[in-house]
């Protein structure tokens, strides 16, 4: 690991999403956030924090005799984990800053701005009315259908993916 090759290892925390709950505590009082890590025994500052790459968070895993209250919790936690990345915007340099991020992922904010630059876009519908999409389908031979967000469902507790889908009126 060139980290440690390089004599970083003091200096560098990785911060791994899914132990948030198991391998941190979480502190943050008036103007600063602090996190400790057990694993590592490192502690961090938000006021200390010269540079972030926020790559692949993954889900916090909730211990088994938490399942009850899980949606709360990953919620709380959700919540405590943007302030804390975002009380960092300011003092650090991200690779990939939240906000750019974010909106990166919102379709109709993606559809605007592209047409308010000039680009092309195909006839597009974003509905939940059935007699408005049966109208586009009517216009249209053929329609790609694309997720607004993540590209799975869980249906039944199983994880679907619903990727990009060329359908006919049929």
């Amino acid at each position: 690991n060139k980290i440690n090759i390089n004599g970083l290892d003091k200096t560098v925390v990785r911060f791994n999403t899914e132990d948030f709950i198991t391998n941190c505590s979480f502190t943050y009082q008036n103007e600063f956030g602090y996190l400790h890590f057990t694993d590592s025994d490192k502690s961090i500052d938000t006021r200390e924090i010269l540079s972030v790459w926020y790559r692949r968070p993954k889900e916090i895993i909730i211990d088994e005799k938490l399942k009850p209250y899980s949606h709360f919790i990953k919620e709380q936690t959700d919540a405590a984990l943007k302030g804390f990345y975002f009380s960092t915007h300011h003092e650090s340099k991200w690779i990939n800053p939240l906000d750019a991020l974010y909106k990166s992922r919102l379709k109709i904010h993606q559809l605007e701005l592209a047409k308010r630059i000039g680009f092309h876009v195909p006839d597009t519908i974003i509905t939940n009315s059935a007699t408005d999409l049966a109208l586009f389908l009517n216009k249209h031979d053929q329609v790609s259908t694309k997720s607004l967000d993540y590209p799975n469902a869980k249906i039944e507790g199983q994880l679907i993916p619903l990727y990009n889908r060329i359908i006919s009126k049929e």
